[in-house]
């Protein structure tokens, strides 16, 4: 029995108190030092206090997954480069991916054995990580995007959801964004940031009624809805303003996006009470420099506030806003010119 200190802290996140005591028997033979936590929610929290050198978890841990608590971990940047291993019994054909997916650098299954456990975890410390193939990550990256959407739905936090439209609200997008940026830069994939700020919204509530204002706002969160892909982030951050983060879509792919969205809201004023009510919205594309260090959730909602307020401050008072223009533009250091065609308020 080894029982020289090795300094090494390694915290192990499962619900099962048996394999809690056998994983701390090897490890504390070995000179680690051991710590514990009995769900995902607790693993995190301790996580972020001990930052050990290296996080054990099960995948199959009741409310927050596995696979969900590592990609929360790996979006956070105290936990960003410490390395996560999937130690759990489900050995069916694609988990080993989908762990890696999620953020877990590898994947050990139970029963351990217990004669090269120490020798795993020990390749783990010392920078061995799992790879998977281009198509595997593509693959798998997209269906683990829809399956984290279905289960966030499965369990809708009020404190996370706009009350008015339903979509999420901008403690969801700080949430989302953190994830969704890790991903991206673990996989090196491009990413693109659209605005949808609606035109004359204050004058619809005066002139109609704050009903009416209210149900705009309501359809073009549907709009956006349905003609996002199910794992794209939407949420909803002030009065009229929406903001998409589309991953794996590249600016001039988000501006044609934004253009077909908007075309189909000037084709299709929104039916209220027996009229027909004619919105113009701005849209705007922000390309992401993903590799940059400093891109993070909060500069991220940095990045939207100001793309709105140099919306408003544009064309706050022109001629454009007052004809009730659809516009799509691309943010970077400034706008560009106008791409999209007039729509006319009528």
């Amino acid at each position: 029995m080894n029982t020289k200190k090795n300094q090494k802290k390694i915290l192990y996140i499962e619900d099962s108190v048996e394999n809690r005591l056998l994983v701390k028997r090897i490890l504390e033979s070995h000179g680690y030092d051991f710590y514990e936590a009995d769900d995902a929610s607790k693993g995190i929290c301790l996580a972020q206090q001990l930052k050990p050198d290296i996080i054990l978890i099960d995948i199959n841990l009741p409310g927050l997954s596995g696979y969900e608590a590592a990609t929360r971990m790996k979006s956070m940047d105290e936990l960003l480069n410490t390395p996560i291993v999937a130690l759990t019994a489900k050995v069916l054909e694609g988990d080993r991916e989908r762990a890696v997916i999620s953020g877990c650098d590898g994947y050990i299954a139970k029963p351990i054995d217990v004669d090269t456990f120490t020798e795993s975890i020990a390749r783990y410390l010392t920078g061995e990580r799992d790879k998977l193939s281009q198509e595997e990550e593509l693959a798998y990256l997209r269906q683990y995007s829809h399956d984290l959407v279905n289960r966030l739905e499965e369990k809708i936090d009020v404190s996370l959801t706009d009350e008015l439209t339903g979509v999420g609200n901008r403690r969801y997008a700080l949430l989302r964004f953190a994830e969704e940026l890790s991903r991206c830069r673990r996989f090196d994939i491009t990413a693109s940031l659209l605005l949808c700020d609606i035109d004359f919204l204050k004058k619809i509530n005066i002139t109609l009624d704050y009903d009416a204002g209210n149900y705009v706002l309501k359809e073009t969160a549907k709009l956006l809805s349905v003609n996002r892909r199910k794992f794209d982030v939407l949420a909803r951050l002030d009065k009229d303003e929406f903001v998409l983060f589309l991953y794996n879509v590249d600016a001039d792919m988000a501006s044609k996006a934004a253009e077909r969205f908007i075309s189909q809201v000037a084709a299709n004023p929104y039916a209220y009470d027996g009229a027909k009510i004619s919105v113009a919205m701005t849209v705007a594309v922000f390309a992401l420099d993903i590799k940059n260090p400093n891109l993070t959730a909060e500069s991220l909602l940095e990045i939207a506030d100001s793309g709105f307020q140099n919306i408003h401050q544009t064309f706050g008072d022109s001629q454009y806003r007052t004809k009730g223009v659809h516009r799509v533009f691309l943010l970077g250091g400034g706008f560009s010119k106008e791409k999209s065609g007039d729509h006319d308020d009528g």
